[in-house]
């Protein structure tokens, strides 16, 4: 095989494996946040982009274009289809079917289940802060699941309560503070507050 049959059979091997390659890098990215690292078969990027050059084909045909428009509707199509798939995965209806089947919670972690960046999550919690015994309360700015079943919580809008009955308010709007719950007792989550 010389270098000119090698240059012919690239769009084909373009067309081959691409459109499944965008597909799961782009679920891959939505889906999971922390973990940016991940292997991506190439015998799964060429299964879906067979999936997806059918569609594509019968479009083309129906609109009568040929070329490399059917590459270009295919890779669009597979993008699409990627959003759409990391939607219906967000949905409650998912979790709800995932758990049906016997699969406890529809996300890899359970702090995915108890904290909604989007609705907005007030906690409450026991912890020590200044070496006394309080009890923190505010609302979930941002959370990182870690490897380990532990998750650093950024919290906004807090208020500390001392045992004494003294009370530190957070009068800053941009003022957060940080816990990992290996850190914390008893935590209270009150989803869309």
């Amino acid at each position: 095989m010389n270098f000119k049959d090698l240059f012919d059979v690239l769009p084909d091997l373009f067309n081959l494996f691409i459109p499944g390659f965008v597909f799961l890098v782009t679920y891959k990215y939505f889906i999971d946040e922390k973990d940016k690292g991940f292997d991506i078969t190439a015998i799964g990027s060429i299964v879906l982009s067979y999936i997806f050059q059918v569609p594509s084909t019968l479009i083309c045909n129906w609109i009568n274009i040929s070329g490399n428009w059917i590459t270009i509707i295919t890779i669009t199509l597979s993008f699409i289809c990627a959003i759409l798939t990391v939607k219906i995965r967000l949905t409650k209806v998912y979790r709800n079917i995932v758990k049906w089947i016997g699969k406890t919670t529809g996300n890899k972690n359970v702090w995915y289940d108890i904290f909604d960046l989007n609705k907005g999550t007030r906690i409450r919690f026991f912890a020590k802060f200044n070496n006394q015994d309080v009890t923190v309360e505010g609302d979930v700015k941002y959370f990182e699941a870690c490897d380990d079943g532990e998750c650093n919580i950024v919290i906004s809008n807090y208020k500390i309560h001392y045992s004494n009955d003294n009370v530190y308010e957070n009068k800053t709007e941009s003022a957060t503070i940080v816990y990992n719950t290996k850190n914390i007792h008893g935590l209270e989550a009150h989803r869309g507050q």
